[in-house]
């Protein structure tokens, strides 16, 4: 098991970290860009579980507070789960931090100070993504200093596609027991 950690029980699998900074040459996860939201694609037939992500909010000075949270979209880029930190950011703020980690129990902020907040600790599919989303978000404010690591669990790559097909089939298992059919 050299170079791997393991995320889960033994027998479910393997699990490797990935962490990158968007736009520094990592293939697939593009720059930050001002005035948008920041969505990273997860690679096919890999699972991505989100453990730990930082980065700086600068807002301009168009009106309306700004609210800060990370989606897990599905494939169609819909929404199916969401973490935040209860705190607004007003106009005009340099360079607030956020940071979010899987094994913190709540959220908390005082002036000041980063903006720190829980993960889910969802394991996303293939066609997931995971997205920086800012409610209000004006066309100046800017993002700087991203940073995420995953727990990747890679089962399509050195041998481990059937590891794939067995967990298609304990998912179609699963839905005809669970839904019927």
């Amino acid at each position: 098991m050299g170079g791997y950690l393991l995320g889960q029980n033994y027998g479910d699998g393997r699990t490797q970290q990935l962490s990158f900074q968007p736009g520094a040459g990592t293939p697939g996860f593009p720059a930050l860009v001002a005035g948008a939201a920041y969505t990273c694609q997860l690679m096919n037939a890999d699972w991505f579980r989100l453990v730990s992500l930082s980065f700086l909010l600068t807002t301009d000075a168009t009106a309306g507070n700004r609210y800060v949270s990370v989606q897990y979209l599905d494939g169609q880029g819909v929404p199916i789960a969401e973490d935040s930190a209860a705190v607004l950011v007003t106009p005009s703020t340099t360079g607030q931090r956020f940071v979010g980690q899987l094994n913190r129990g709540a959220a908390e902020w005082n002036t000041g100070t980063d903006v720190m907040f829980n993960l889910s600790g969802l394991w996303l599919e293939t066609g997931r993504s995971v997205k920086i989303n800012v409610a209000n978000i004006g066309a100046a404010d800017t993002f700087a200093q991203a940073r995420f690591t995953f727990d990747r669990t890679p089962v399509a790559e050195a041998g481990l596609e059937p590891e794939l097909a067995r967990e298609r089939e304990a998912r179609a298992a699963y839905a005809a027991h669970e839904y019927g059919g």
